[in-house]
């Protein structure tokens, strides 16, 4: 997979190989993904360290964040569209991030890759070795795959800044 960014400040990833493409894709196919980041990881864990305090924050906050969560998802779906297509070639899959699709991304990033780790409380830090599934081997290597992408955006961002903020 190689990176680039285009004069318009889009990120382009291209040479994507079909195997790759679906590991990208794989974790953002789920429907209910932004009521399972909130309801499994983020508010299980508030309700545990404060039960009154979680319910004004399910009433009042829940409702922005699935609004906010969903519409983001939405448009990593839409960008995903395109590794979704059959290339003539195995290794010419690609994917635009739009200039302005990029917090989108990243939000959607973290959170995938957070919502990843806590099932089975794996820590994205952890050496590959003998003891890990091969389930756990896939999820290490997409956390890693979109740990890229999101260090991409962030390069990427650097690169446009202004003069005296890099």
């Amino acid at each position: 997979m190689i990176c680039s960014l285009d004069r318009s400040g889009n990120l382009l990833f291209h040479e994507i190989d079909s195997h790759l493409a679906q590991l990208i894709i794989e974790p953002f196919e789920e429907k209910e993904l932004s009521s399972k980041i909130i309801n499994q990881y983020l508010f299980k864990k508030l309700t545990k360290q404060d039960p009154l305090f979680s319910q004004d924050w399910k009433e009042y906050i829940v409702p922005e964040l699935e609004t906010l969560f969903l519409s983001c998802h939405q448009q990593v779906l839409e960008d995903l569209e395109s590794l979704k297509k059959h290339p003539a070639h195995a290794h010419s899959h690609r994917l635009i991030i739009a200039f302005d699709h990029r917090d989108a991304w990243l939000r959607m990033l973290s959170l995938i890759r957070l919502l990843m780790t806590f099932p089975c409380r794996m820590d994205p830090k952890i050496n590959i070795d003998d003891t890990l599934s091969v389930a756990e081997r896939k999820i290490l290597l997409q956390i890693e795959i979109f740990a890229l992408i999101q260090q991409c955006l962030v390069e990427a961002e650097m690169k446009e800044a202004p003069e005296h903020f890099k």
